[in-house]
């Protein structure tokens, strides 16, 4: 099993948009409530102008050990490039 912490990800081809999802442009959001961090209820079809749905698959707690081969799951802990450009991109979404 190849360990990923030892992958280069930065050699990684960069990904190009194929125009798979070009469809949904324009349509509306369907009612979904999503819980926050912070336990407050957002209704998807509310909201208005850009929205970015952040989620990841599960937040850990010192009292409780991590699944077996979490850590070898790209992004279990959070940190992507993907996560890390919303928080270092967030005036520039705000903006928008």
């Amino acid at each position: 099993m190849i360990n990923l912490n030892d992958i280069d990800w930065s050699t990684l081809p960069t990904p190009t948009d194929d125009g798979g999802t070009d469809h949904l442009l324009g349509l509306t959001m369907p009612s979904v409530v999503l819980e926050g961090t912070d336990a407050s209820q957002h209704n998807i079809a509310e909201k208005s102008g850009l929205v970015v749905i952040y989620t990841y698959p599960m937040t850990g707690r010192p009292d409780v050990p991590l699944p077996e081969g979490w850590d070898m799951i790209p992004g279990a802990r959070g940190c992507t490039p993907q996560s890390c450009s919303f928080r270092d991109h967030t005036e520039e979404l705000n903006r928008q």
